[in-house]
């Protein structure tokens, strides 16, 4: 991704799946027929427990904990790693994408499904929860594959961050308070966002001198 082409078409291709999504939610075709039968089968299968479960998980995609985390992580690469430009790729995925979806929500203006556990007043699509995970994960993901050149390690990364990005994803819809169209907007509106900071992150780095002598930095370990 980082700054050759296959970023920048990756980029246009989640662009262009996630107006897909939208002009079918408000179109009220292709995916958003999927929305209909995924609440009636999360609804067989809810229980006390699933639903315990999915109040706790959920909370790894909400807007508080997310930001937090990101700005957390943003002082430890600065400070800890000097790393800015760690930071400021995940500061405009983070930020980029938590600004998109409440615009795109006041746009949109869906209401939320009916008889949903939790109470929200907000717009429905696209999930937030959906996006802040994805772009919070996935955004760390990115950054712990270009500080780690070891295979186990960069697996390791994504298949964390994915994990908890579905998960945070599913207990939307087990709580009743997102369609799944919703989610799934959500997840292409913020890997869009990942991917275009990191696009332009290695375009930054192409055009950027390299530097000689002085203290070896993190740009050395990229790939």
């Amino acid at each position: 991704m980082t700054g050759r082409p296959r970023g920048l078409l990756l980029a246009v291709v989640l662009a262009c799946f996630f107006l897909a999504a939208l002009e079918s939610v408000v179109s009220r075709l292709g995916i958003e027929q999927l929305d209909a039968p995924a609440s009636r089968l999360v609804a067989s299968e809810r229980t006390a427990g699933l639903t315990t479960m999915a109040k706790a998980v959920t909370v790894l995609g909400s807007p508080g904990f997310t930001v937090a985390v990101a700005v957390v992580a943003m002082v430890v690469l600065i400070w800890r790693f000097h790393w800015p430009e760690a930071a400021v790729f995940l500061a405009v995925a983070v930020a980029g994408g938590d600004l998109s979806y409440v615009v795109l929500k006041h746009l949109v203006h869906r209401a939320r499904p009916p008889g949903a556990l939790v109470h929200l007043s907000t717009f429905s699509f696209p999930s937030g929860h959906a996006v802040g995970a994805t772009t919070l994960y996935l955004g760390l993901a990115w950054i712990v594959s270009r500080r780690h050149a070891s295979r186990p390690a960069r697996l390791a990364a994504w298949s964390g961050a994915l994990l908890i990005v579905v998960a945070v994803g599913a207990t939307r819809i087990v709580l009743g308070v997102h369609y799944a169209s919703d989610v799934i907007g959500g997840f292409a509106l913020g890997a869009f966002w990942v991917v275009a900071a990191a696009t332009v992150w290695g375009a930054c780095e192409l055009l950027r001198p390299r530097r000689t002598g002085g203290r070896v930095t993190i740009d050395t370990q990229t790939r």
